[in-house]
């Protein structure tokens, strides 16, 4: 299992109801997920928790240790860029080149139904 999570809870002093409460998933490697939800329902804290960035309440993650893994934050100065742009330069990070970064790029915005969002800004996509 890539990532195995069971009844996690995770509450902030300066909120009255926990941001997290009582989330069950699990994928397992080559599987494909999607967090959605509206804004404040807990989707960056559960990443950030399975990234080890954030102490659980309660409940248990367990993540592989042989999978590598990232996370970009939401930050303007790193969304100055189209979507597919965006997308590639995480690939390139990851030692793909360029042009071949571009066409999976592509492909995955394609599969995902995110294709015609390819040349809008990246800072349009969240937080408004």
């Amino acid at each position: 299992m890539f990532l195995d999570v069971a009844q996690l809870s995770v509450s902030y002093a300066e909120r009255a109801r926990p941001s997290v409460d009582r989330v069950t998933l699990g994928l397992r490697a080559g599987e494909m997920g999607v967090l959605i939800g509206p804004s404040g329902c807990g989707k960056s804290t559960l990443l950030r928790v399975a990234h080890g960035l954030l102490n659980v309440s309660a409940g248990r993650v367990d993540v592989a240790s042989e999978v590598n893994q990232a996370m970009v934050f939401q930050r303007p100065h790193m969304l100055r860029t189209s979507v597919l742009r965006f997308v590639v330069w995480g690939l390139w990070l990851q030692g793909t080149s360029w042009r071949e970064a571009h066409e999976r790029a592509m492909q995955a915005l394609q599969r995902v139904g995110l294709q015609d969002l390819a040349d809008r800004s990246a800072r349009t996509l969240s937080g408004e």
